[in-house]
Protein backbone atom coordinates (compact mmCIF):
# COMPACT_ATOMS: atom_id res chain seq x y z
CA UNK A 1 0.00 0.00 0.00
CA UNK A 2 3.29 2.43 0.94
CA UNK A 3 4.50 1.89 -2.63
CA UNK A 4 1.38 2.96 -4.60
CA UNK A 5 0.34 5.64 -2.52
CA UNK A 6 0.38 9.33 -3.69
CA UNK A 7 4.09 11.01 -1.92
CA UNK A 8 2.51 13.78 0.28
CA UNK A 9 5.70 15.89 -0.62
CA UNK A 10 5.22 16.22 -4.33
CA UNK A 11 2.24 18.20 -3.45
CA UNK A 12 4.22 20.50 -1.64
CA UNK A 13 6.57 21.09 -4.19
CA UNK A 14 4.08 21.37 -6.72
CA UNK A 15 2.59 24.08 -4.42
CA UNK A 16 6.21 25.97 -3.67
CA UNK A 17 6.60 25.94 -7.03
CA UNK A 18 3.00 27.58 -8.01
CA UNK A 19 3.56 30.44 -5.20
CA UNK A 20 6.63 31.24 -6.81
CA UNK A 21 5.02 31.71 -9.80
CA UNK A 22 2.54 33.87 -8.84
CA UNK A 23 5.00 36.09 -6.28
CA UNK A 24 5.07 38.86 -8.98
CA UNK A 25 1.32 39.39 -8.88
CA UNK A 26 1.27 39.54 -5.38
CA UNK A 27 3.89 42.03 -5.19
CA UNK A 28 2.58 43.97 -7.60
CA UNK A 29 -1.32 43.79 -5.76
CA UNK A 30 0.34 44.72 -2.29
CA UNK A 31 2.04 48.00 -3.79
CA UNK A 32 -1.16 48.80 -5.48
CA UNK A 33 -2.85 48.55 -1.87
CA UNK A 34 -0.11 50.67 -0.50
CA UNK A 35 -0.24 53.26 -2.84
CA UNK A 36 -3.94 53.36 -2.42
CA UNK A 37 -3.89 53.31 1.19
CA UNK A 38 -1.54 56.54 1.02
CA UNK A 39 -3.57 58.33 -1.25
CA UNK A 40 -6.82 58.04 0.55
CA UNK A 41 -4.85 59.08 3.92
CA UNK A 42 -3.31 62.11 1.66
CA UNK A 43 -6.77 63.05 0.57
CA UNK A 44 -8.04 62.99 4.07
CA UNK A 45 -5.21 64.86 5.30
CA UNK A 46 -5.89 67.87 2.93
CA UNK A 47 -9.43 67.64 3.47
CA UNK A 48 -9.07 68.10 7.03
CA UNK A 49 -6.35 70.69 6.53
CA UNK A 50 -8.64 72.89 4.10
CA UNK A 51 -11.67 72.65 6.65
CA UNK A 52 -9.25 74.32 9.33
CA UNK A 53 -8.26 76.99 7.27
CA UNK A 54 -11.52 77.72 6.32
CA UNK A 55 -12.61 77.59 10.38
CA UNK A 56 -9.51 80.06 10.68
CA UNK A 57 -10.60 82.53 7.97
CA UNK A 58 -13.76 82.79 9.02
CA UNK A 59 -12.73 83.48 12.04
CA UNK A 60 -14.57 81.76 14.66
CA UNK A 61 -11.60 78.86 15.50
CA UNK A 62 -10.11 81.35 18.19
CA UNK A 63 -12.74 83.27 19.86
CA UNK A 64 -14.18 82.77 23.31
CA UNK A 65 -17.18 80.47 23.86
CA UNK A 66 -17.78 82.03 27.86
CA UNK A 67 -19.38 85.41 27.62
CA UNK A 68 -19.96 85.67 30.86
CA UNK A 69 -17.62 87.02 33.22
CA UNK A 70 -15.11 90.08 33.32
CA UNK A 71 -13.37 90.72 29.70
CA UNK A 72 -11.31 93.83 30.57
CA UNK A 73 -7.98 93.49 32.62
CA UNK A 74 -6.82 96.13 34.99
CA UNK A 75 -3.76 96.47 36.11
CA UNK A 76 -2.59 98.29 39.71
CA UNK A 77 -1.15 101.22 39.57
CA UNK A 78 1.10 100.37 42.64
CA UNK A 79 2.33 97.84 40.85
CA UNK A 80 3.49 99.45 37.74
CA UNK A 81 5.52 102.08 39.22
CA UNK A 82 6.96 99.40 41.26
CA UNK A 83 7.79 98.20 38.00
CA UNK A 84 8.61 101.22 36.24
CA UNK A 85 11.15 102.03 39.56
CA UNK A 86 13.11 98.62 38.88
CA UNK A 87 13.62 99.33 35.36
CA UNK A 88 14.67 102.87 36.48
CA UNK A 89 17.04 101.47 39.25
CA UNK A 90 18.61 99.11 36.45
CA UNK A 91 19.38 101.72 34.28
CA UNK A 92 20.76 103.83 36.66
CA UNK A 93 22.96 101.21 38.19
CA UNK A 94 24.58 100.63 34.55
CA UNK A 95 25.08 104.06 33.60
CA UNK A 96 27.08 103.96 36.95
CA UNK A 97 28.68 100.95 35.96
CA UNK A 98 29.21 102.23 32.44
CA UNK A 99 31.21 105.60 33.50
CA UNK A 100 33.52 104.00 35.68
CA UNK A 101 36.99 103.52 34.72
CA UNK A 102 38.91 99.45 35.06
CA UNK A 103 40.34 98.85 37.61
CA UNK A 104 43.15 96.76 35.85
CA UNK A 105 43.85 97.92 32.33
CA UNK A 106 44.18 95.33 29.78
CA UNK A 107 48.06 94.51 29.04
CA UNK A 108 47.09 93.91 25.43
CA UNK A 109 46.39 97.29 24.30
Amino acid sequence: MHLFSKNKNSSKILKKSQDRANIHTKAFRDWKVFLLSAIVIAFVIAGLDGYLLWRVNYGDVFMSTNSGGKDTTTTDEKVLADVVKIFDDRQASFEAWKSMAPSEIDPSF
